[in-house]
């Protein structure tokens, strides 16, 4: 059940008013299409970490994960655009999706089996306030999926211990978290973390090779410092 909309446009409820980012397109399309491979592991990543039957996708965008995760369980989808809503609506009819904020959504609590955030953490000014909106509407034992860039992926660390500046995958992040600091938030705002992985594959053989070492040494030691792109945590 759904509180009472703001609106209705052309069939879509609007729980929320704001910038229609994919007015004008994808502002993040340069990013995806760059992405390739990444986005795929990504998207396996989530899927085999989903349970169902009743899964929202938080920052659903234009449905593209939303479409994978339809395939297999019954999905809501919410997104601060009504164009990315509206291209959602066309690529996933059997999906129900709204405009409204992620950090305010509009479902009664205890509705979903899981709630799945792809790449959304990182764009939200109030990391907590997305976690605890995301808790409300999880069933008891419900499971969180979310990936996230780390900021200490293989390009970044070799910068940070040469000085330099860490340079954020996109423009549009207000920032990205090491592991640790995403489990910290997550305990804060009452998860348990279950599992965290990442991609670890590199452009090259050799690239990958390095990373895989790099990361077994990491974890050897204990550090929370995670290699590669994306980062998807499960938690409960």
């Amino acid at each position: 059940m759904l509180r009472a909309p703001l609106a209705t446009v052309d069939g879509i409820s609007v729980f929320t008013t704001g910038i229609d980012e994919y007015a004008d397109g994808n502002p993040y399309r340069d990013e995806t299409v760059k992405a390739g491979t990444w986005d795929r592991s990504r998207v396996r990543m989530i899927l085999d970490a989903t349970v169902g039957p009743d899964v929202l996708d938080m920052g659903s965008g234009e449905g593209e994960l939303s479409a994978e995760l339809a395939k297999r369980f019954t999905v809501e989808g919410l997104d601060y655009s009504i164009s990315a809503v509206r291209l959602a609506r066309a690529l996933v009819p059997n999906a129900n999706f709204i405009v409204a904020d992620a950090q305010d959504p509009p479902y009664e609590s205890a509705r979903f089996d899981t709630v799945v955030m792809g790449n959304l953490f990182e764009h939200v000014e109030s990391p907590c306030q997305l976690l605890r909106a995301a808790r409300r509407v999880l069933k008891p034992g419900g499971r969180l999926v979310m990936s996230t860039p780390s900021r200490y992926k293989t390009a970044s660390f070799r910068r940070a211990i040469t000085g330099r500046k860490i340079i954020l995958n996109s423009t549009h992040h207000v920032t990205e978290y090491t592991v640790g600091q995403v489990e910290e938030m997550l305990r804060w705002c009452g998860f348990r973390v279950v599992s965290v992985r990442s991609n670890l594959k590199c452009r090259t053989a050799l690239g990958t090779a390095l990373a895989h070492a790099m990361q077994f040494g990491a974890n050897a030691i204990g550090s929370h410092t995670q290699f590669g792109d994306p980062t998807v945590y499960v938690a409960t």
